[in-house]
């Protein structure tokens, strides 16, 4: 087997469905969303790797109820197994 660290990375446009519910309220809209991804994959056997990596995720301000609101943006740090067939 050849080189067992290797590096993964990329990026993805969409959108988000954001709802309120709740005290009498209760509306829904879409938000432009961006999100940009990184790691690294151990390939332990020739079919399976173990990775971790870490996502950050923007989502654009939404409307709700009449109310412009910044919605924001996050980091997750992930882990996992991947399995090849």
């Amino acid at each position: 087997m050849g080189i067992k660290l290797g590096f993964y990375g990329g990026a993805g446009l969409g959108a988000s469905r954001i709802e309120i519910s709740g005290w009498g309220l209760k509306d829904e809209t879409w938000s432009f969303t961006a999100q940009a991804f990184a790691g690294l994959e151990y390939r332990a056997t020739p079919a399976v790797s173990l990775t971790v990596g870490a996502r950050y995720v923007w989502i654009d301000d939404a409307t709700l109820v009449g109310i412009t609101a910044e919605v924001g943006d996050d980091v997750a740090v992930e882990a996992g197994i991947r399995i090849r067939f």
